[in-house]
């Protein structure tokens, strides 16, 4: 894992604490569906990032 790769990471995980807590400090459905949707997004994005570590650790494994 590279320096790069988990500042992503890191930043990917604090922006979806960042949008949680929008999520649930706010009485607004509006705002809380913004959140949710950017929450799911950001998982979305972990998950893919987390797919391209490990296929670029497969490549140099071969």
């Amino acid at each position: 894992m590279k320096l790069g790769d988990i500042f992503v990471f890191s930043m990917d995980l604090i922006l979806f604490t960042y949008f949680t807590e929008i999520a649930l400090n706010t009485t607004s459905m509006t705002v809380r569906i913004v959140a949710c949707f950017a929450m799911t997004a950001e998982i979305f994005f972990m998950r893919q990032h987390l797919k391209i570590m490990k296929l670029s650790a497969q490549k140099r494994e071969d």
